[in-house]
């Protein structure tokens, strides 16, 4: 199941995106109702100060190519390594220029 949910980062750009574009609702929406209860918001809640860019490069960086490597290592050849190679590190390169730009 972990690897469906992080393997999301590897589908073509389109997907990706729009995969991160429903994360950081959910992470906006928990900001918001931080908010609401007086708390101070999480550094990737809070919509005045998140880059979105930023944050899945920092998903992909700290949870899903981690992950995906140790399990295609321990997949052996069953499962090819594109999922790395032709997917995520694409990804990754279209947020990290995508981020070099908003600086």
């Amino acid at each position: 199941m972990k690897c469906a949910l992080y393997a999301k980062m590897a589908r073509p750009q389109a997907q990706c995106l729009k995969w991160v574009d429903m994360m950081m609702e959910e992470f906006v929406k928990e900001g918001e109702l931080e908010k609401e209860l007086l708390l101070p918001p999480g550094k990737f809640s809070d919509r005045e100060t998140i880059s979105q860019d930023k944050v899945g490069l920092t998903y992909i960086d700290l949870i899903c190519r981690p992950f995906l490597g140790t399990f295609l290592i321990l997949a052996e050849n069953d499962v090819s390594s594109d999922i790395l190679e032709q997917g995520i590190d694409i990804n990754r390169k279209h947020m990290e220029s995508k981020a070099e730009v908003s600086k």
